[in-house]
């Protein structure tokens, strides 16, 4: 087939490209001229910006494609623009969702697709909702939730769509260096620290890879039409297992230490942040039966990403050091004296009630 990747320079877009490519479809890229040399060996390379909509809609309108992926379409207004574009040319469109479309955070049971209230759009006001973009706010999942509100309500003449909603994507080479944040720190072999902030909770990430392999399985498949799929690996994490299952791929001997927010902050670790594993994110696990059942589509063990993610960042890591890491000293010292004190309490409380 002849797919559109827009978005496909990037993390998550150029695996998508490379499945794609692997997979024997015909594929364009949209980017601002910034492709990389891996990608235009194998794509056809479209310059446009997706931000400036007239100029991106006059340069792509007289292209023929039978699907577009879209991995920059953040609202209503995005997929107004994608309707301008390609409406009554394309069969099926396929949109970068999020799990940010599900609010209740404090749910026991797995969320299936029908669980996302699309209709409700917390605000400033819904402090007891966890926001999942940790600077976008709560607009970021309303953004979502508006998009694939728009998406449900065209008639299949437009084009047909298909939105996956993923957690945090996770891989070895994460831009954003988050996973960098635990390796460094694992290989280190010094504490991790985990803030204090209620009781634990339960999440999951989802694998670059078997992301990128989810959007090429939904690519021309009738039966994934108007359809949302949850993508998320099979593994629960909370912090501590998060922390232990990376570090053991790496032999790190590393334990994870809770410290309470306001110690954090008297002992000169204020503003400490615990990527993908911390606050504000609350529990949240994705029900994923519905790709399983209805494509076929199987997900990556854990030994074999987990492992993966970690020895490929250890392996090729950034130049920087991850954020935070000039406190590490302090981290360590801080971890260390609450083990101690930890400690101390147990031993005193098992002579007290000897």
């Amino acid at each position: 087939m002849n797919v559109l990747v827009i978005g496909g320079t990037g993390y998550l877009g150029r695996r998508i490209v490379e499945q794609l490519v692997n997979a024997g479809h015909a594929v364009s890229v949209v980017s601002r001229g910034n492709l990389a040399p891996e990608i235009m060996q194998h794509a056809r390379p479209i310059a446009a910006d997706r931000r400036d909509r007239q100029a991106f809609t006059e340069r792509l309108r007289t292209e023929t494609f039978d699907v577009v992926i879209d991995n920059i379409a953040y609202d209503s207004d995005d997929i107004e623009n994608a309707v301008q574009t390609f409406g009554g040319r394309i069969q099926q469109y396929l949109f970068t969702s999020s799990m940010a479309v599900y609010h209740d955070a404090s749910a026991l049971d797995p969320l299936t697709e029908s669980d996302a209230d699309l209709d409700f759009l917390p605000g400033p006001a819904d402090t007891h909702i966890p926001a999942f973009h940790p600077t976008l706010g709560h607009e970021y999942g309303n953004g979502k939730k508006r998009a694939e509100k728009a998406l449900r309500s065209l008639d299949n003449s437009v084009f047909t769509f298909t939105a996956l909603r993923a957690p945090i994507v996770v891989g070895p080479d994460d831009r954003t260096r988050r996973i960098w944040w635990f390796v460094q720190r694992l290989l280190d072999g010094g504490p991790i620290v985990i803030p204090e902030w209620g009781r634990g909770k339960q999440f999951q990430v989802v694998d670059a890879d078997d992301l990128a392999r989810a959007f090429a399985t939904c690519v021309g498949n009738p039966a994934a039409f108007n359809k949302s799929y949850n993508v998320a690996q099979a593994e629960l994490f909370t912090a501590e297992t998060w922390a232990q299952a990376l570090g053991d791929p790496l032999g790190s001997s590393s334990q994870s230490v809770r410290i309470p927010e306001d110690i954090l902050a008297r002992g000169s670790l204020d503003g400490y942040v615990l990527p993908i594993a911390g606050y504000p994110f609350g529990q949240f696990m994705m029900d994923t039966h519905a790709i399983r059942a209805d494509l076929g589509f199987e997900f990556t063990d854990g030994a074999s990403w987990i492992k993966a993610m970690v020895v490929g960042c250890a392996q090729s890591s950034p130049a920087a050091d991850s954020d935070g890491y000039g406190r590490r000293v302090t981290e360590i010292t801080l971890a260390e004296r609450a083990s101690s004190f930890y400690a101390e309490g147990i031993e005193w409380l098992r002579r007290s009630v000897s």
